[in-house]
């Protein structure tokens, strides 16, 4: 029997993601469920809200439950000699949906936190190329560089509104808005140029990369170079062909400095694993000399594809008022045994045929076949 067969889709990815950074090094982290809401209000502009479920604790504080599990490693973090690599598996509380709802969401991922180079960059990514293939045989892995865009700004402002503008067109491929921006800010021309282009480079990171050094020329930014390297690190791998670069997938918050990962399946509209390089936060709390890099899996954008995989992996006893109770209790348990996952579904009930879809049936209605 393969005992793995009995676990839900979720669960049976979540083990083998485990498995997979239990290999590399990674230490499963536990947390408290909770902070103070007021370490959440001092770093709000690093989340998706503002919005926190609170109470408050026996001895009167106002506590939050956790909307966000990098922010408490980050807090917790300290500086070793040893570089800390960190995997969790934890529920986190947010707003979900236009509906603003509160929801409670399983976030599974890992922290690589201390000094990051080029190996360890390369090896996050490695890692969330592997989860996405845990996850689905098509995926891609789009990267982008928050680098590249700072240097283009660098020199022509330093108005942080204005900054979040325009990374806000990039982000949303709004080159009119963008043109508009640049123009009223009396932006130079060429810095002007290399912006609207951030906008439409996007394909395979080998050629997307070396499309990006030609926008700068010999002006090239460190952060090219960086998207050069990862490119070599996976040229001859079987990775290759799901790297992706994508400049204007920038982030909305102000998490992120230097490398940005969006995972994609298939199926899926929304990005299944978001991450990359956090420096920025942990300066935010005082920790300056860490460095960080890591991703999340966003399972609450599963849902429907791993529940899909659940019935279709099923097999359908089909029974209706003329099967045999003993026949119906017989054959589930002799496919059981076997390790097969079975549902017993009336016949015509409406899960048959034009409900959901079953990788098979068994018919044990009279004249069904099995039956007799």
């Amino acid at each position: 029997m393969n005992d793995l067969g009995i676990l839900k889709n979720e669960e049976r990815i979540n083990l083998f993601m485990r498995r997979l950074y239990e290999l590399y090094g990674y230490k499963k982290y536990r947390m408290n469920k909770f902070e103070e809401y007021s370490f959440y209000i001092q770093n709000k502009s690093f989340l998706e809200s503002d919005r926190f479920i609170t109470f408050n604790d026996p001895d009167g504080r106002l506590m939050a439950l956790k909307p966000d599990v990098t922010l408490s490693i980050a807090k917790n973090s300290t500086a070793s000699e040893e570089n800390q690599r960190i995997y969790y598996s934890e529920s986190i509380f947010r707003t979900r949906g236009s509906s603003g709802e509160f929801a409670e969401l399983r976030q599974t991922g890992l922290e690589f936190i201390g000094s990051i180079d080029i190996f360890a960059t390369t090896e996050v990514i490695s890692l969330a190329l592997q989860t996405l293939e845990i996850i689905s045989g098509s995926y891609v892995l789009s990267l982008s560089h928050m680098g590249v865009i700072s240097a283009v700004l660098e020199g022509v402002t330093d108005d942080y509104s204005l900054r979040r503008r325009i990374t806000g067109c990039i982000r949303g491929k709004n080159l009119h808005d963008l043109r508009m921006i640049c123009a009223q800010a009396a932006i130079a021309p060429e810095a002007a140029g290399r912006l609207e282009k951030l906008i439409s480079i996007r394909g395979r990171l080998n050629k997307a990369a070396a499309e990006l050094e030609q926008v700068f020329g010999s002006d090239a930014p460190e952060a090219i170079a960086e998207l050069k390297s990862i490119a070599s690190a996976f040229e001859n791998t079987q990775y290759a062909e799901h790297l992706q670069l994508d400049m204007s997938a920038v982030s909305s918050t102000d998490y992120y400095n230097g490398i940005l990962l969006s995972g994609f399946v298939q199926g899926v509209a929304h990005s299944v694993i978001t991450g990359g390089r956090y420096d920025y936060l942990l300066r935010r709390l005082g920790k300056d000399n860490l460095n960080a890099m890591g991703f999340a899996v966003n399972f609450c954008y599963l849902e429907r594809m791993l529940q899909s995989r659940e019935v279709q992996q099923e097999t359908a006893v089909l029974y209706d008022d003329t099967t045999p109770p003993s026949l119906l209790e017989e054959t589930m348990r002799k496919m059981t045994a076997d390790g097969e996952k079975v549902r017993a579904v009336r016949a015509g009930s409406g899960l048959q045929g034009g409900g959901l879809q079953y990788g098979k049936a068994v018919d044990l209605t009279v004249g069904g076949g099995d039956g007799k």
